[in-house]
């Protein structure tokens, strides 16, 4: 568990990082995940359109990606794939989870925005624009 410290308004934030088991016919490969519960929920009427609106984020994303669940949670997620006959470099892996932090602190807001009712999905595309052009 790794401490991302308290978000923009003031909610304390922790990445998980979990090696994956896949069974069989996945022993040349480990898979290690990055995953943030985000410090929010959707309302069941708005599931959809926060949906669409992590879908356009990621479209903007170097790293990883948001999901929203039929019920509401909202998470960001990055898998990292490296060969089972080597570790994982763990100053790598210290560079991968300070540029998912800036991913999911950067890009959550938008997908907040439209989960809360402050941003209509008509313009999510000029939001993200917004965000990405500093």
């Amino acid at each position: 568990m790794v401490d991302l410290g308290p978000d923009g308004d003031g909610r304390q934030r922790s990445m998980s990082i979990n090696v994956m088991p896949l069974g069989d016919g996945f022993d040349a490969a480990t898979f290690l995940q990055f995953y943030v519960p985000m410090p929010f929920e959707v309302p069941d009427a708005l599931v959809v359109n926060a949906g669409y609106a992590a879908a356009k984020v990621n479209a903007a994303m170097a790293l990883g990606h948001f999901a929203v669940s039929d019920s509401g949670e909202v998470y960001f997620r990055y898998m990292q794939a490296f060969s089972s006959s080597t570790a994982a470099d763990p100053a790598a892996s210290a560079q991968i989870v300070m540029m998912l932090d800036f991913h999911q602190e950067t890009f959550g807001d938008v997908v907040q925005g439209v989960a809360e009712g402050e941003i209509d999905v008509a313009v999510v595309d000029q939001v993200i624009a917004a965000v990405t052009a500093g």
